[in-house]
């Protein structure tokens, strides 16, 4: 199977995952354009791919019109690199369902963000019981008040305000405890018994026997925090498991406070139970599905904790290293890493173990089973609690050793080919040297008027003599570029002398073209650059004038704003359209066409390469027929 359609494949299982994700996930670019939604998303609302594909992320049909703003400057905010999430409350075929949902940033290699990953969870079950228990703990609040006043006046209002608060946990399916703290006994009400498996008949008030219920691995923690609630004053808010004794393990939520006296002594400890275990089983259900997908994917998947520890490795991580266990700790990676690519490994999850919420990405070499090392490049995303602190990280460990192997390959190739590049152009600007000299010893001979004819065509002879010797020398520019073998000397120097001897140079070629060129000087403006490579940047930019003024005037202004030396090139001539002004500036692009226009089209690409490499920018402002500007900033001192 070719790499194209292992490619393929690999696109297509990548978006069988994404539409077989439980959650609602999708991939926008910095502007928000929605680029892929998975089917989860889609069947949630009851909407077409192509309905939200290619449309900023706000203004698909998913939002009503009141969260359009909020999402857009969400998205905006997340641009920028930060982590966004909020909950949010929306509206689809099937009813309202709330959602956890968040924006992460995914960067590239030299940390910009090149995309947004939209993520929603459905929490409708767990908000409608969050909700559920919160109004019968407002209404338990409020019943205990009233009980406090009802005690007062009389054992009547007491018995009244028991009824209604019986009634209010009873509607909202809750138990309920009460226990005292001077005796600790326990009260009780069918439905707390009944989630604790206790038989009401059977039951002595002690606290031990609810205790006795609680899942050995939960108990001592719950126990713990009761006592704290009981002493500071907190609230008691705990998730726990409860052994039945049929053998089933059921989840219970409870929440409750103390009871003051008047004298400030708590005297009671009362709260409510809500049998949460069909929300729990959900959540145990897409950690299921989670490993299921996992385990079908072709990279390896693993799950670290916070501080490096492994938590989860899919069947992939098995079958690729021969392993019958994963690691337990980093030494254990050290078993089947590359000794040279270790320690870079094990710094990286460390580092982001202490400091770093940000996106991680490192290439090394896996031992595969038979011993081979293969290059994987790994990537992780952190996952967030409430505070958004880092809890734990989700790994990939894809192979790239192929590409690697390709792209050594096609290093070598460049270096054969820029090799190539140096000694072809040093053979052959040996002659054109040699025959430029004899043209120009030429002209001299022929310098009276009755050989103008013969003059005029070793003149042009000599002009097709330089034109060759700087394409020559735009092509080893390029490959100069491209390699990064490009070398920088700088000096200080003036922006003023640069202009004016390439006007010098080049102004007989200017009068030719019949184009009047005009220099302007706002201040001396020097800097510290490097000379010959700033007097190309001029020589393309002046020759690009006058090849595209059409005979009109070209006009040259040199000024200095705060710390930038600014450049500025104008022609009136054919101007360029607004979808060929990006365009222009990559190698052999030209705006006018070539059958037209004669060049290369690599003047303005080495210009900019060598513009940027001054940390400085240059750009163009032109309206097609109306001439053109290229403007160069560079800043007096980049180095």
């Amino acid at each position: 199977m070719n790499s194209q359609n292992q490619e393929h494949q690999r696109a297509e299982l990548a978006q069988i995952i994404l539409d077989e994700m439980y959650q609602l996930v999708g991939i926008l670019d910095v502007n928000g354009v929605n680029l892929e939604s998975n089917q989860t998303s889609l069947d949630a609302a009851g909407i077409k791919r192509e309905e939200v594909i290619g449309k900023y992320f706000w203004d698909t049909p998913w939002w009503p019109d009141s969260l359009r703003g909020k999402l857009k400057a969400a998205v905006q905010k997340a641009a920028t690199g930060e982590f966004v999430r909020f909950e949010i409350e929306n509206k689809v075929k099937d009813g309202t369902i709330y959602v956890d949902f968040s924006l992460k940033p995914v960067r590239n290699a030299e940390g910009i963000v090149q995309y947004i990953i939209p993520e929603g969870r459905d929490i409708t079950l767990r908000k409608k019981a969050e909700d559920e228990l919160e109004k019968a703990y407002t209404l338990l609040k409020k019943q205990e008040e009233e009980l406090r006043i009802a005690h007062a006046r009389s054992e009547k209002a007491l018995l009244l305000s028991e009824e209604r608060l019986k009634l209010a946990t009873e509607t909202a399916q809750l138990g309920f405890w009460d226990l005292s703290l001077d005796k600790r006994i326990l009260f009780c009400d069918p439905m707390a018994l009944e989630m604790f498996d206790i038989p009401s008949e059977s039951f002595s008030g002690k606290i031990e026997t609810v205790y006795e219920r609680i899942h050995e691995a939960d108990r001592e923690k719950v126990e713990q925090l009761v006592e704290e609630s009981i002493k500071k004053g907190t609230l008691f808010n705990v998730e726990h498991r409860v052994n039945w004794r049929d053998g089933s393990i059921h989840y219970i939520l409870e929440k409750g406070r103390s009871v003051y006296s008047s004298n400030g002594q708590p005297t009671r400890f009362i709260g409510v139970t809500l049998d949460v275990t069909e929300k729990k089983m959900t959540e145990l259900s897409l950690e299921t599905r989670f490993r299921e997908l996992a385990d079908s994917m072709p990279q390896i998947v693993f799950v670290n904790s916070k501080d490096g520890a492994p938590l989860y490795f899919n069947e992939k991580w098995f079958t690729y290293t021969g392993l019958k266990t994963a690691p337990l700790n980093m030494e254990g990676w050290a078993k089947v890493i590359h000794p040279d690519d270790y320690s870079s490994f094990r710094s990286k999850i460390e580092s982001a173990a202490e400091h770093t919420v940000r996106p991680w990405e490192l290439a090394f070499r896996l031992k595969r089973k038979d011993g081979v090392y293969r290059w994987h490049l790994g990537r992780a995303v952190a996952a967030f609690n409430e505070k958004q602190e880092v809890i734990r990280w989700y790994a990939t460990l894809t192979d790239i050793d192929d590409q690697k192997k390709v792209q050594l390959e096609l290093s070598k190739a460049v270096d054969v080919r820029d090799e190539f590049l140096s000694i072809a152009s040093h053979e052959l600007k040996t002659p054109l040297t040699s025959l430029k000299l004899q043209l120009e010893m030429q002209e001299r001979r022929l310098g009276s008027s009755k050989y103008e004819s013969e003059l005029k065509s070793t003149k042009m002879s000599s002009r097709q003599v330089d034109r060759i010797t700087r394409l020559i020398d735009d092509m080893l520019d390029v490959s100069r570029i491209t390699s990064g073998k490009m070398a920088m000397k700088v000096e200080e120097c003036s922006l003023n002398e640069i202009v004016s001897e390439v006007h010098a140079r080049l102004n007989a070629q200017a009068e030719a073209a019949k184009c009047i060129v005009t220099l302007k000087f706002c201040e001396e403006v020097r800097g510290y650059w490097d000379r010959f490579r700033l007097e190309q940047v001029v020589t393309n930019l002046y020759t690009n004038a006058i090849k595209y003024a059409q005979g009109g005037p070209v006009t040259i202004l040199v000024r200095k704003v705060k710390n930038q030396a600014i450049l500025s090139v104008q022609d009136k001539g054919l101007g360029i359209s607004l979808e060929n002004q990006s365009r222009i500036f990559g190698q052999f692009e030209r705006a006018a066409n070539k059958n037209e226009i004669s060049g290369l089209g690599l003047g303005l690409y080495i210009s900019q390469q060598i513009v940027e490499m001054h940390k400085g920018s240059i750009r163009v402002e032109s309206e097609l027929g109306k001439g053109a500007n290229f403007i160069v900033e560079l800043p007096l001192q980049s180095y």
